[in-house]
């Protein structure tokens, strides 16, 4: 490319940085923006047709500099609003920056060349969230090991949050029954609200309900949630007298460590109990932090602050902080479930399209099976590949899939392991969810900053 004098920032790099609004979008893939309709980011100019023309076909008034590219450094999004959007392990989402590309050549058969998905370039998933799974000490700038309940997304460079804090719990389940032991006499209005308990501290009250006990003998039974991730237990706070709006702790300790448990009131409970906190402090030992290194059973992350076994560890999108994405653009070390059998464009869905790009080549499956295969992938969407395949693969087996090597043990990536964006090239925003149910997503921002590829890093 073109000689660079080097100006500006750490390493006088000349950084450029693009920025482009998105919009809130609801729970669930039907609000996913369709493939063709992502919100376009950038696109990198072709100089052999700069303007204005000159006499010499393709070459315009910059035409005369080598082959322009460039190299995504930093993609992000910031959202807004004023609450954290934090991770679900079982329905969620994934933001990702896209790069289409004109193609011409090695394309499926019946295919008119044109502008097509070449892959995805970075990505930020909110489909994270466990719990820490062993103490972690406060040790800043050393990175600590964890290994917490499930490693599932959970990816080299993927911002977390540990200890979140919690909102206060939803509507209250009460109801006025008939039992035995009651120290209620007569007909009684109670008032009844809930909280959260975590290692770390309790969340604010729930909306207080009334309940009505219309017979002396008569109790309140309150059902409790299933607890989310990281709440250890839940307080039931209950008015100090009929229809008082004054209300304290049912027991002096944690009210109730079962999830989905019940919390039955036989009595007013006593004004020496605490009240309901004015404040949240199951965020006190709230803190991000970026993945360094995983296995299949760790990540490694620095940590500021102590948290215990039972701390919730998830994906975050907090309010007006922009959020790195995960690099997309080197090898694939993946798999897939399927059984596909050989055949011309073949499609297969990984479970993650994450590092498989078009012009990539892939290893299919083990050594062990018999039939591993190199293949060049032919087409993607954000969830398949396209490829001709050799051999039929097995039913009912897990088949690796990872980026084939040439001779020197250099990946065979189409981009090159920095994922180069060369001239033409446009660059898209979208949401990709894991089911119907999905997640929703807050508006915001996406930033991306790029530098030419001679510069790099």
């Amino acid at each position: 490319m073109a000689n660079i004098t080097k100006l500006m920032g750490r390493h006088r790099d000349l950084p450029q940085l693009e920025s482009q609004p998105f919009a809130s979008l609801s729970a669930g893939s039907a609000s996913d923006l369709a493939a063709g309709s992502e919100i376009q980011m950038a696109a990198l100019p072709d100089l052999r047709f700069g303007f204005p023309p000159s006499a010499a076909p393709g070459q315009g008034a910059d035409g005369a500099l080598p082959l322009n590219r460039m190299v995504a450094r930093w993609a992000a999004f910031c959202a807004q609003g004023t609450a954290d959007v934090l991770g679900n392990a079982t329905n969620y989402a994934d933001l990702q920056l896209l790069l289409y590309r004109w193609q011409a050549s090695g394309l499926l058969a019946n295919t008119n060349p044109g502008t097509y998905l070449q892959g995805i370039l970075g990505y930020y998933t909110l489909g994270v969230n466990t719990t820490a799974g062993g103490a972690i000490a406060a040790n800043p700038g050393v990175l600590a090991t964890v290994t917490p309940a499930a490693m599932t997304n959970i990816a080299d460079g993927l911002l977390l949050a540990v200890d979140p804090p919690q909102a206060a719990p939803g509507a209250v389940s009460a109801t006025g029954n008939t039992g035995t032991g009651s120290s209620f006499t007569g007909a009684q209005t109670v008032k009844v609200s809930q909280t959260f308990v975590t290692a770390a501290g309790e969340s604010v009250q729930s909306a207080v309900d009334t309940v009505t006990i219309s017979a002396s003998g008569d109790n309140v039974v309150v059902t409790l949630p299933t607890f989310p991730t990281g709440v250890t237990g839940m307080n039931v706070y209950a008015s100090v007298s009929s229809g008082s709006t004054t209300l304290y702790r049912v027991g002096t300790g944690v009210s109730s460590t079962t999830s989905g448990g019940t919390v039955t009131l036989t009595n007013f409970p006593a004004n020496t109990n605490p009240s309901p906190p004015a404040a949240d402090s199951t965020g006190s030992a709230f803190e991000l932090v970026m993945v360094s290194q995983v296995t299949a059973t760790t990540f490694a992350a620095a940590f500021s602050n102590a948290h215990a076994s039972t701390a919730q560890v998830c994906a975050v999108l907090p309010p007006n902080y922009p959020v790195p994405f995960v690099r997309a653009s080197g090898v694939a070390n993946t798999s897939f479930n399927s059984s596909p059998t050989a055949g011309t464009s073949v499609v297969v869905t990984p479970l993650s399209m994450y590092g498989i790009h078009v012009g990539d080549t892939l290893l299919l499956d083990s050594v062990a099976s018999g039939v591993q295969e190199s293949v060049v992938v032919q087409a993607v969407t954000t969830t398949t590949f396209t490829a001709t395949i050799a051999h039929n693969h097995s039913t009912g087996t897990t088949h690796p899939i990872v980026t084939a090597n040439d001779k020197y043990g250099i990946p065979l990536l189409a981009n090159g392991a920095d994922g180069v964006i060369q001239p033409g090239d446009v660059l898209k925003l979208t949401r990709t969810s894991n089911n119907a149910t999905g997640l929703a997503t807050p508006a915001g921002n996406f930033f991306l900053d790029w530098v030419p590829s001679g510069v790099r890093q």
